[in-house]
């Protein structure tokens, strides 16, 4: 079964959103983060899951054309609130891969 951690869309997997957009249309845009190649239960597994999350964050909070320091701050305010959304999430994510592996050790 195909995992993924979805930004901006809310699906049965895990949604993650920015509360605060550094423009509107960021507010639109989404990103999945598949994960089910990973073995969230490793400490390999969730390096990998919390990079590729870092770079899906960057592709919808980070704009090139920053115009002044307004725009750089929020940039930071849709990052850091992202990030704070995914890591709640990841948790959960990671914490159903223990109990699996601790099921399956049974």
């Amino acid at each position: 079964m195909k995992m993924l951690i979805i930004f901006g869309l809310v699906l049965a997997t895990i949604p993650i959103s920015a509360a605060t957009a550094h423009r509107e249309s960021v507010a639109d845009n989404s990103v999945a983060v598949s994960y089910g190649d990973l073995d969230l239960s490793s400490e390999q597994g969730r390096d990998r899951l919390n990079a590729r999350t870092r770079s899906a964050i960057r592709s919808v909070c980070e704009d090139n054309a920053v115009r002044d320091l307004n725009d750089l701050m929020a940039q930071k305010r849709c990052t850091k609130s992202m990030h704070a959304n995914a890591d709640s999430k990841i948790a959960l994510a990671v914490e159903k891969a223990n109990h699996r592996m601790a099921l399956a050790k049974k």
